[in-house]
């Protein structure tokens, strides 16, 4: 690990010493966390407008033998509700 000098804002470094999170790991485990979750989730917003600009403009990026299937892996309340009590009935949760 490399060491580095970072400003804080006194109120907000203050706020942050207060969280139950830093109590637990200190504040530069939970800084390095913040910072890894934030190069994770920006990888993973590029990787998504990647995915956009080259499906853009495309009628049917699934092609023609997909049709019609587009929304038979979602999994909307009523069909949850199935679900979850088919689950219940197997498991004999929830009597």
């Amino acid at each position: 690990m490399k060491t580095v000098q970072v400003l804080f804002d006194e109120d907000l470094l203050a706020e942050l010493d207060k969280t139950a999170e830093v109590h637990e790991k200190g504040r530069s485990a939970v800084l390095r966390q913040l910072a890894t979750d934030f190069v994770r989730q920006r990888r993973e917003r590029e990787i998504d407008a990647q995915y956009e600009r080259a499906y853009a403009g495309v009628e049917a990026p699934l092609g023609k033998d997909f049709e019609g299937w587009e929304e038979e892996g979602t999994l909307g309340p009523g069909k949850m509700t199935a679900v979850c009590h088919a689950l219940q009935i197997a498991t004999g949760c929830g009597d």
